[in-house]
């Protein structure tokens, strides 16, 4: 969400040392538990695995902490030269006394002599936020429990013992990852929750490959805040302060001054999709994994599950088959996915139809709740997205309406 191209450029700067530095100690972990954990005694071993990994773990997240805070005061600086460079949207001192004569501004909107107050002071160095990270005793217990206690149990289950090893050297890695990368997420996340210099909020930045979850985060753009997942709705779910996973590469960019004019790399494809593809269906969150995990939708057969189908002997149900078929024919004719609405017999329109009133009033709560939240759809992200979409739907609805009565 950055405003100014340099602030964009140290973002995609930043992910990329983030993700440097998490693969470097995953790399390392995952070598030391190989070489430390003896399958014949998990717990003593695991013991000196951790006493080993540990330290390498706090001074990694460290190094986490220390390049975020980095990126932090270079994109702080781009960010708030840009705002006072342009200021057209930014609010007078005057308009924002916050006296009898009336309530203060929204938070949005941070008055011109604050954002250069933030510019031209020295800013220290962050305090490491110790309410949002765990301290080395917890780590030290994730440690045994993501990898050593996982291989015991698997081996207790009749699992061979390498194998074992192995599966719970990956999930020791992606616990360390996460670990690790939450130091330089806590630096961006204490910066907007206090409030300095301007911080209004962030924008999730995805790695180069999201899961679902962290794409469909992403997809939100700007709406998070220090509250933003405690009032927030059924789409989203998580653990911890960030709403990451073992292994999750995301990382955050902050907000100073206005809402935005741009979604970091990779956002603005991610809320189009939504909108396209989730926005306003009965499950969105299942509609949405499907199909970055498929590529399909509902009532299109996943490939996958069709070879296993086939391979047991069993065979897709005609209608889910038929549609895929129909798919790839259409595909490979050069022709649109989905057939257009004006192709459709009566009794195919109709029930498209009612299909699209109910996602139409799927989708105007959606974006009601955005709004709610200060996401309009004159700025870019999901709002945008799906009023777009909404428009579409619209006439769709209205050439329905015309060839049913």
């Amino acid at each position: 969400m950055a405003h100014s191209p340099e602030g964009r450029a140290a973002t995609e700067r930043h992910r990329l040392a983030q993700a440097a530095i998490t693969a470097a100690v995953v790399d390392r972990i995952t070598r030391l538990f190989h070489a430390e954990i003896d399958p014949a005694d998990i717990d003593a071993s695991s013991a000196l695995f951790v006493r080993k990994a540990l330290p390498i773990v706090m001074a990694s997240r460290e190094l986490s902490k220390q390049q975020a805070e980095d990126y932090l005061v270079a994109f702080r600086r781009h960010e708030l030269k840009q705002l006072l460079r342009v200021g057209d949207h930014l609010p007078d001192d005057e308009a924002t006394a916050g006296d009898d004569h009336g309530p203060r501004p929204p938070r949005h909107l941070v008055p011109r002599a604050e954002l250069a107050d933030a510019l031209h002071r020295p800013q220290p160095r962050l305090t490491d936020p110790d309410d949002r990270l765990p301290d080395a005793a917890r780590i030290a217990r994730d440690l045994h429990s993501s990898g050593a206690a996982a291989a015991k149990r698997r081996i207790a289950r009749g699992e061979d013992p390498e194998q074992a090893t192995s599966r719970a050297a990956g999930a020791v890695g992606a616990k360390v990852a996460r670990l690790v990368a939450d130091g330089g997420r806590a630096v961006i996340s204490d910066e907007v929750d206090s409030g300095r210099n301007g911080a209004i909020g962030y924008a999730r930045v995805p790695d180069a490959a999201p899961c679902p979850f962290c794409a469909m985060l992403a997809s939100r753009g700007a709406v998070y805040r220090s509250d933003a997942f405690k009032a927030s709705n059924a789409l989203f779910s998580g653990d911890g302060a960030f709403m990451v996973h073992d292994g999750c590469g995301c990382t955050l960019e902050p907000i100073y001054g206005r809402d935005a004019t741009d979604l970091p790399p990779g956002c603005a494809e991610l809320a189009e999709q939504w909108a396209e593809i989730a926005s306003g269906q009965d499950d969105p969150w299942a509609t949405w994994r499907r199909w970055r995990e498929s590529g399909t939708r509902p009532g299109e057969e996943n490939a996958a599950a069709r070879r296993r189908a086939q391979a047991a002997g069993k065979r897709p149900s005609a209608p889910q088959y038929g549609r895929e078929r129909a798919r790839r024919a259409r595909a490979a004719a050069g022709k649109p996915a989905r057939r257009p609405i004006e192709d459709l017999d009566r009794g195919e329109l109709a029930r498209a139809y009612r299909g699209l009133l109910a996602r139409r009033a799927g989708m105007e709560a959606e974006l009601a709740d955005l709004e709610a939240r200060g996401q309009g759809p004159e700025q870019p992200g999901p709002a945008a997205a799906i009023a777009r979409r909404l428009e579409r739907i619209e006439r769709q609805i209205a050439y329905a309406e015309s060839q049913l009565t």
